[in-house]
């Protein structure tokens, strides 16, 4: 007499296959940065210097703009050692000046490449700064066209300075008292309550910042007067 056969087993069998994520990729990392190098002011006396930086503020640093993939500081060092360097970096380097660009990193390879053009530009342009004319204090700024104005630091409305710090850049100056706001070649732009409070007739066009009557730059240095008919601050200024 024959066995009878066994009940065939119900547990699931297990494969001996390994299941694979779907994806187990992680995103990548971005690690190209934009750095700044502060240079010897000795690099002054390189003729392509001086060709490429025509407007140079004597007050002001020079400084070379680079990106890398390498982090800021082990680039610095490979520029100092010859490795794949900038001539004025390797010749007049002396330390880099993340001040100016930590803000930034890291970043995707195509925006370190427009990152370096945009910060070269921003450098270059010396932004603004305040001084005094006689006894008058003074803002020498670069407008929108990258001509020199220099304006008279006393809101029209009140006589309120409408701007305190030193130097730096800005679009716009805003007088705290009422919020009058200028452009950066004096032109009053904007009123709150121009419409509320002066029914639209106050005419912008006569109340922005009083301009130098007559401004040049020389040498990194800039000249301006009040005087319409003074003689030139500078024999050699056009």
């Amino acid at each position: 007499m024959s066995k009878p056969a066994s009940p065939k087993s119900t547990k699931p069998r297990i494969a001996n296959e390994k299941v694979t994520p779907a994806s187990t990729k992680r995103p990548q990392k971005h690690h190209h940065h934009v750095y700044v190098v502060e240079l010897s002011r000795d690099v002054w006396g390189e003729p392509k210097f001086r060709k490429n930086n025509p407007d140079y503020d004597i007050r002001k640093p020079c400084v070379y703009v680079g990106m890398t993939g390498l982090n800021p500081d082990e680039r610095f060092d490979k520029h100092m050692a010859g490795i794949k360097s900038s001539r004025y970096v390797r010749k007049y380097g002396l330390h880099l000046m993340p001040q100016l660009y930590e803000v930034y990193n890291p970043m995707p390879y195509e925006a370190a490449r427009e990152m370096e053009v945009e910060l070269a530009i921003a450098l270059r342009c010396k932004g603004f700064f305040t001084s005094y004319v006689g006894e008058d204090k003074v803002i020498a700024v670069r407008d929108q066209n990258g001509d020199v104005q220099v304006l008279l630091n006393s809101c029209r409305h009140r006589g309120n300075p409408v701007c305190r710090a030193e130097e730096g850049n800005t679009k716009a100056f805003v007088c705290t008292y009422h919020g009058w706001t200028f452009d950066l070649q004096g032109n009053l732009v904007n009123v709150p309550g121009h419409k509320e409070v002066y029914h639209g007739e106050l005419k912008r066009s006569e109340w922005g910042l009083i301009r130098a009557a007559q401004v040049a730059s020389y040498g990194g240095f800039v000249f301006a007067t009040f005087d319409p008919d003074a003689d030139s601050a500078h024999p050699d200024v056009e």
